[in-house]
């Protein structure tokens, strides 16, 4: 993964969270990223507790699918 961007904003709209899928909410912080996977530019949104909780699991070459984890909590921690 090559990463172009991570910024930490005010929700404005309403978008699911990349890692758990839940919403982040209006007026919650959520972070914002850009990035390239396999060669295709990517972007999503992720809750704080969750983008922490990304960066602790072991992810291995593939990453991770859209909502498999629980919120805020790392790939070993959600039984994946």
């Amino acid at each position: 993964m090559w990463s172009l961007s991570e910024k930490t904003v005010v929700a404005k709209k309403q978008k699911r969270c990349a890692w758990c899928a839940e919403w982040c909410e209006i007026g919650e912080k959520r972070i914002n990223r850009a990035y390239v996977f396999d060669g295709e530019f990517q972007s999503d949104s992720l809750h704080p507790e969750c983008y922490d909780a990304m960066g602790e699991s072991d992810l291995g070459e593939d990453g991770f699918s859209f909502g498999e984890m629980k919120r805020g909590k790392t790939m070993e921690e959600s039984d994946l």
